[in-house]
């Protein structure tokens, strides 16, 4: 799907914290502290990393000619 597709393009980091934030790929959703734990970050920067790597998605997703309400 153009959803997992856009997962797939992002960077490691953020990669690794929308997966694991959302459960993607038959992982089971973390909560901000847990992953901090898990990558030794702060729970602002998983927030940052998860907020960059959401709107990476986006512009992904929008260029394909979805718009914001076809992804609600």
């Amino acid at each position: 799907s153009d959803l997992l597709m856009a997962v797939n393009r992002l960077p490691e980091l953020e990669h690794f914290v929308v997966v694991r934030r959302f459960g993607f790929l038959d992982y089971k959703s973390n909560t901000l502290d847990e992953l901090s734990q898990l990558l030794l970050h702060t729970r602002e920067k998983i927030r940052q990393l998860q907020s960059k790597g959401l709107k990476l998605m986006r512009s992904q997703v929008v260029e394909k000619g979805y718009t914001r309400n076809d992804l609600i």
